[in-house]
C-alpha cells in the first residue's frame, strides 16, 4: 500500500492472463485469454468435480472428465447449470469428443 494526496490504494498482483481496470476509483481483475491458444468452445453442465478434474455432460448427453488445467475460461461450480467453457483443444482431439 502507499499514501498519495492523502489519498490509500491497495496494489495487487496477478497473474500474466489478467489485467487490472480501475474504474469508480476500485481495481477490477478482468479474465483475458491468450489468443495464441488453440481453444474450442463447449457448452455443458458440470456433473462432477475433483480437486484437479471436472466432469461434464455435454449436449449430446455424454459425460466426460476434463482436467481442471485445460479448462481456460472462469465457470461457476454451480452443478445442474448450462456453462460454456474454453478448453484446449488437444484434450477434445485426443478423447475424440464430440462437441
Amino acid at each position: 500500500m502507499f499514501k498519495a494526496n492523502n489519498i490509500i490504494r491497495e496494489e495487487k498482483i496477478i497473474s500474466q492472463n489478467q489485467e487490472i481496470k480501475e474504474e469508480e476509483s476500485e481495481l477490477i481483475v478482468v479474465e483475458e485469454i491468450s489468443g495464441g491458444d488453440d481453444l474450442t468452445k463447449v457448452q455443458g453442465i458440470i456433473a462432477g468435480e475433483t480437486e484437479k478434474a471436472v466432469l461434464l455432460k455435454l449436449k449430446s448427453g455424454a459425460e466426460n472428465w476434463f482436467p481442471k488445467s485445460t479448462i481456460k475460461s472462469q465457470y461457476s461450480p454451480e452443478k445442474e447449470t448450462s456453462q460454456t467453457f474454453l478448453i484446449d483443444s488437444w484434450i477434445i482431439e485426443k478423447n475424440k469428443i464430440a462437441v
